[in-house]
């Protein structure tokens, strides 16, 4: 994603680069052209460590990121739909998450490509439990 802004600079050595060194890990704050804004640990220029994204459209992800992709433990949460996900994501990709919906339902999988995928639980607000496995869309669908 290409650079809008980056802030804050404190020391004079670091401010040509838009960073400040704290306990010898670099963290910026990076405002993206899409409007999207992370703080937090950066190495080689890419996100890496810990660090939140705030998307555009509102939406945040809180966790742990490798060479500039979602990759550890983290918290992603929809400004739209006020849904909580809370797993586990791989090169970018979520892979196994428990998803708290605005009504107090929950959802526990885990997911390949973005899917739900393999068994996974459906805990309704009033405490109702159903139990299953995902089985793929047919092609086309």
């Amino acid at each position: 994603m290409a650079e809008r802004g980056v802030w804050p600079c404190r020391l004079p050595v670091e401010a040509e680069l838009g960073c400040v060194c704290l306990r010898q890990v670099v963290t910026n704050c990076i405002e993206f052209l899409d409007g999207g804004v992370y703080e937090g640990e950066w190495k080689d220029n890419k996100r890496h460590g810990h660090g939140v994204y705030t998307y555009a459209n509102g939406d945040t992800y809180v966790g742990a990121w490798f060479t500039g992709a979602k990759h550890g433990k983290g918290k992603y949460r929809s400004a739209s739909t006020g849904s909580r996900f809370t797993g586990e994501w791989k090169s970018g990709q979520l892979v196994a998450s428990s998803v708290q919906s605005s009504d107090g339902s929950q959802f526990f999988s885990g997911f390949d490509k973005g899917v739900p995928s393999g068994p996974g639980a459906f805990a309704f607000a009033n405490g109702s439990l159903a139990l299953g496995t995902h089985v793929p869309a047919p092609a086309g669908e």
